[in-house]
């Protein structure tokens, strides 16, 4: 009898819960076409993550040199973060404050406030403020709108800059949108240089895997951004902050030979190789990435083929996903610095075979379910920067089949 009980409880609350998510999704699709904070992909913050963020907004709230747009963008973020660890009246009073400093019109804050209200509190005082941005759009001009919203998909993209590097390349991409469609906004500018300034730190280039062209890419954008700020923008405090960070982008360390720890961290990997006797293959993959950011690829190769030489019943998939992925790519760089024709073929045909196996290996992987949980973060970051890796790869091949095509015409 108990346990009849229990079933038709969970049965009762299941549906309940099935039919208060098809209420939540549709009231957040009446907010598609406002920008909000609960469009972040927020599902990886830590509750440790989230408490380090807003611990660091504090201290940053007496800030002379913030400007009001910054306060507001910070005080949007800060009661967006309140409430994920359920500090709803403090959320909903900073949200208040946002309302009253910027009389109803920032965007972002009635997107909150509406979806904070819905979930914690009335519905229908969360339909209101999902009512008065409706309006909002209603009756503004569009061009008006437009740059509205503009405003708080920069917002977004600022959060997601602020919620650590794995979030860094959706900044990015949002960052670049609001940039291209009001180019005047120089805080956008500085924001998405400070972004790709950060994409340049050695630690990150090596933990996500980057490839040295992509870091050359980045870098370059980043210079650029800043340089025009500090020849363009008319907020002095902003050109202030671009000289700062472009003094940091140009004094922005390379590994070298001839660096402290570098020939220690050489010795290091070599004797964890050796004492395993060859098997301990985390040593031989970073020693080989440690090679290629030397620029060294004869040796950083050596390390990749021996890991995709063994049986592939004794790694792990993703170690060898990595090792032919890393092979790819610095056959790639050895085909761009090639001094002749046929060789530059011969490191690209390399390159290709290596790519596509690590492609294949990883559709392999990943069409599978596991019964363990894999490393989402390393699955996703390898298969990112193999596609964009084939992506150029293709490029290559078309300019090379297009150039012998025109050579065989004359």
């Amino acid at each position: 009898m108990e346990r009849r009980y229990e079933t038709g409880f969970s049965q009762r609350f299941k549906g309940r819960s099935k039919a208060f998510e098809e209420d939540k999704k549709e009231f957040l699709s009446k907010l598609k076409d406002f920008p909000h904070l609960f469009q972040l992909d927020y599902s990886e913050l830590t509750h440790a993550r989230i408490k380090s963020i807003h611990d660091r907004l504090r201290r940053e709230q007496n800030d002379p040199f913030k400007s009001t747009a910054g306060d507001i963008r910070d005080l949007n973020f800060t009661a967006f973060l309140l409430f994920l660890i359920n500090d709803i009246d403090d959320a909903i009073q900073l949200t208040e404050t946002v309302l009253k400093t910027t009389e109803g019109g920032n965007l972002v804050a009635l997107g909150n406030m509406a979806v904070m209200l819905w979930l914690k509190r009335n519905r229908a005082d969360g339909e209101k403020y999902a009512e008065r941005l409706q309006n909002l759009k209603e009756t503004c001009e569009k061009s008006e709108f437009e740059a509205n919203v503009a405003r708080g998909k920069a917002e977004i993209a600022y959060c997601y800059s602020r919620m650590g590097m794995a979030f860094a390349a959706r900044a990015v991409d949002v960052f670049e949108e609001v940039v291209h469609q009001i180019p005047e906004e120089y805080s956008w500018k500085f924001g998405l240089a400070l972004v790709l300034r950060r994409f340049t730190h050695l630690n990150y280039r090596v933990y996500y895997q980057v490839t040295a062209k992509t870091s050359r890419e980045q870098n370059m954008k980043a210079f650029e951004l800043l340089q025009e700020i500090t020849n363009c923008a008319s907020v002095p405090d902003l050109k202030a902050h671009a000289w700062a960070e472009l003094g940091m982008l140009l004094g922005q360390p390379s590994l070298r030979w001839d660096q402290e720890y570098v020939k220690d961290a050489e010795c290091h990997f070599l004797k964890a190789i050796e004492i395993s006797h060859g098997e301990n293959t985390t040593a031989r993959f970073d020693l080989g990435l440690m090679y290629f950011a030397l620029g060294e690829c004869q040796l950083a190769l050596e390390q990749f083929s021996s890991i995709t030489s063994q049986d592939e019943c004794c790694l792990s998939p993703l170690q060898f996903i990595n090792a032919y992925e890393q092979s790819g790519l610095v056959y790639l760089m050895l085909s761009s610095n090639a001094k002749d024709e046929p060789e530059k073929e011969k490191h690209l045909s390399v390159a290709r075979t290596m790519l596509h196996r690590a492609l294949e290996m990883q559709c392999d992987l990943v069409k599978e379910l596991p019964k363990c949980l894999p490393d989402v973060k390393y699955i996703w970051s390898s298969f990112h920067t193999l596609c964009r890796a084939a992506q150029d790869f293709e490029i290559v091949a078309l300019s090379s089949k297009s150039r012998k095509s025109n050579e065989d015409d004359r």
